[in-house]
């Protein structure tokens, strides 16, 4: 049995809410697609981080009204948490650009909403993924992936991971102790 997803215009299945939250990230990421290419030398920071935020607000205008449209009362949260757990209810968390500082280098690494590291790692393409710093709650979407694809999620001591954890690790159930041993050595 199917769940499904009462809005004021429409009720939504969880696999019409997936088609349809897929379809509005590959939008996303044909945006960005169409702004990839030429490596440009930015003169000062300034210059940078507005690149940056270009690269976000493209991705955004696309992913919010669509996004919203299909919950509606859903809570938003884009790239990084300011600190803290979410509180209860559903919540969009978008990462509108990960990597952009890889798209703006002309690297192929870039990804729309979750990273491509644990991506592939939900995919068993790689058998882990860690971070000693920075384990930010732009990870969630794809530790959710992992966590869905029957991985491990946890901190690089082995405890559970949140946004506030200092490291990170997603990996295979197979590997996971061992690479705890080896990150904690």
């Amino acid at each position: 049995m199917s769940a499904t997803l009462q809005t004021p215009d429409t009720a939504l299945s969880d696999a019409d809410l997936l088609d349809r939250t897929a379809a509005a990230v590959r939008e996303a990421g044909s945006a960005l697609r169409e702004r990839f290419g030429e490596v440009v030398r930015y003169e000062s920071r300034e210059e940078l981080m507005g690149a940056l935020a270009a690269n976000d607000d493209t991705a955004l205008g696309i992913l919010r009204p669509r996004l919203t449209a299909l919950r509606p009362d859903a809570g938003w949260v884009e790239d990084e948490l300011d600190g803290g757990a979410l509180p209860s209810g559903e919540w969009w968390v978008v990462d509108p650009a990960e990597g952009n500082v890889n798209h703006l280098h002309a690297l192929p690494e870039w990804a729309v909403t979750a990273t491509l590291h644990l991506t592939n790692v939900a995919a068993g393409r790689i058998d882990a993924f860690w971070q000693f710093a920075g384990a930010r709650a732009d990870l969630l979407p794809g530790a959710l992936l992992v966590t869905e694809a029957g991985g491990r999620i946890t901190d690089t001591e082995g405890r559970p991971w949140t946004p506030q954890s200092a490291g990170f690790l997603a990996a295979a159930p197979g590997v996971h102790a061992t690479a705890v041993a080896t990150l904690t050595r």
